[in-house]
């Protein structure tokens, strides 16, 4: 009875972790694990660090060879939003927004747990989307995709090899 009760318990607990993307076993072709913390934020635009994590661990788990888990795994990718900015690419006359951009900057570290050895020591990666009002188009959507094409290219830089 103890260990059904015991084994149900453990089951609950491991369904959480499965939902975000981790898992316990090596990827396929015997990769590298590797755990993704949530990103910290220093700008003043909320909720980025965690929408950012979660497009990486997307991209972890739909194209890398890489077994996300939580720690410990092989590898620790931190992260940190340090910027983002809106910027007015064109207007009509009497300054109505024609088109406009995001851009959205983040360093990474990537450090072997195994040896403390830092593999990537805080490399800015960045990432623009253009969005248009007259179209519909707006902020938040650009930024949606701007943090869906900086998650590609943090995962790229993984699989490049740094």
């Amino acid at each position: 009875m103890r260990a059904a009760v015991l084994g149900a318990l453990l089951s609950c607990l491991a369904l959480p972790a499965a939902g975000c993307g981790y898992s316990a076993g090596q990827a396929a072709g015997g990769g590298k694990s590797i755990a993704v913390p949530l990103f910290t934020n220093t700008t003043f635009r909320r909720d980025l660090e965690r929408d950012l994590t979660r497009a990486v661990h997307q991209e972890l788990r739909t194209r890398s060879g890489y077994a996300l888990r939580s720690e410990p795994a092989d590898l620790v990718l931190t992260g940190k939003v340090v910027e983002i900015a809106e910027g007015v690419l064109s207007e009509y006359e009497g300054a109505e927004i024609r088109e406009s951009s995001v851009r959205i900057v983040a360093e990474i570290t990537v450090t072997d747990s195994r040896t403390g050895e830092k593999i990537v020591d805080r490399l800015r990666v960045a990432e623009r989307r253009s969005f248009a009002p007259v179209k519909g188009e707006s902020v938040r959507s650009a930024e949606s995709a701007a943090i869906r094409g900086l998650a590609e290219r943090i995962v790229s830089t993984l699989e490049a090899g740094w």
